[in-house]
């Protein structure tokens, strides 16, 4: 009985001491944490990370920080703290006045990654914000492949707090496209910001700070993530060049053999010419029973999965036209207004392909045909994109715990 109450006891021990030592750890969170990161033609990255703490703990202020920055050619430029504390609904100035300035740090680096521990020139205090904004510079984030640069980004990690809310805007060259994300204004690039920040030796204006820091707050994060675990990274992946066409390529290889194999099987099974025989079915009766036209389930399902097919490769060309239009717009092409119009035409086609086969099949067979084509047409659409979405999509943002 003793050696069993002591085990047990042992058990109990072990299962609190975990608990309270994370708990002596939480002094301190990540509120919102905002990632600029400005990719290059070599696959190297100038980042600007935007880290606002708050404090949790009463009468316990943390005045210096150690951070990790993922990554083994990590050049860090500058360390600022700042009085204003930034959302997505606007920037924030608390009523101390604090200015902002530099602050230091000491670095370490290890196998692969670098520590840095930031002195606060104002510790961080209960239930009050605090923000740094840090820039560096990493190497190696994308690696050449054939269809493009493939990058694989990391966030920094804190093994003392957790982060509530994290998000990264992915910059890339003018003449370059990031796959399956819009362009962002160049005027606010983190390169621009740490050109200024840099060249500042002494102290640095906040108003200057909050006009280069709230455009990344003032939209939507290309890439987010909640609720990250102390020491927890996210990671975000995806494909970016100068070349549209070889960046969506696989998803082109197989759309074409999703083509040959619909041919083959029409080909094998001799349906080209059953659908021909069902809509010529109408010529052979008279006019005046056109609206008793007997049913086909062959002209629903052909008008219905083909309007659906239709409509997802209308909307896949808008979406390849809406990136090379971009790339017009940004290095001034003559094509540009050639562009504009295909565009306008094209814009139009999706509710074409879903609606026109209906109509048809309405008018000149009977209303029941036309309803169940449109009902298919819609739910072939939606498959497809979902498939699509899931199985033939650009690499995804993943969380990792290195």
């Amino acid at each position: 009985m003793k050696k069993q109450a002591f085990l047990i006891g042992l058990l109990i021990i072990m299962l609190i001491l975990p608990s309270q030592v994370h708990a002596q750890e939480d002094y301190y969170w990540h509120t919102s944490d905002r990632y600029g990161v400005e990719l290059d033609g070599e696959g190297d990255a100038f980042v600007v990370a935007i880290l606002t703490f708050e404090g949790l703990k009463e009468n316990i202020n943390v005045g210096t920080i150690t951070l990790e920055i993922p990554g083994t050619k990590i050049n860090v430029l500058k360390a600022i703290q700042t009085p204003y504390t930034y959302s997505y609904y606007g920037s924030y100035y608390p009523e101390s006045q604090q200015q902002s300035s530099f602050i230091t740090y000491n670095l370490n680096k290890l196998s692969d990654s670098t520590l840095i521990t930031l002195n606060l020139k104002t510790p961080i205090m209960p239930n009050q914000q605090t923000t740094v904004v840090l820039i560096y510079q990493t190497q190696d984030v994308a690696k050449s492949t054939l269809n493009g640069l493939e990058f694989n980004f990391q966030t920094i990690k804190d093994s003392s707090a957790i982060i509530r809310d994290v998000g990264a805007d992915i910059y890339v060259p003018s003449n370059m496209e990031l796959k399956g994300k819009p362009k962002f204004d160049v005027q606010y690039t983190p390169s621009s910001f740490g050109t200024f920040a840099t060249a500042s030796q002494a102290a640095i204006s906040t108003s200057d700070i909050s006009r280069y820091i709230s455009p990344y707050y003032s939209r939507s994060a290309q890439f987010s993530a909640q609720n990250l675990d102390p020491n927890e990274s996210f990671t975000v992946k995806g494909l970016y060049g100068d070349n549209v066409f070889l960046l969506y390529l696989n998803e082109i290889i197989v759309s074409i053999i999703v083509l040959l194999a619909i041919i083959l099987i029409f080909k094998h099974f001799k349906l080209i010419s059953k659908i021909k025989n069902s809509f010529k079915a109408k010529a052979a009766i008279p006019k005046i029973k056109t609206s008793e036209t007997t049913f086909s389930w062959t002209r629903v399902l052909v008008g219905g999965v083909g309007s659906g097919f239709l409509y997802v490769i209308t909307s896949l060309l808008i979406q390849f036209l809406s990136s090379l239009l971009q790339s017009f717009s940004y290095s001034g092409s003559y094509f540009m207004p050639l562009a504009i119009i295909l565009f306008l035409i094209i814009y139009f086609l999706p509710v074409v392909a879903l609606f026109a086969p209906a109509i048809y099949l309405s008018k000149t067979y009977n209303w029941k045909e036309g309803l169940l084509a449109f009902v298919i047409g819609v739910v072939t659409a939606v498959f497809l994109l979902y498939i699509m979405s899931t199985a033939f999509s650009g690499p995804r943002p993943v969380y990792s715990i290195l």
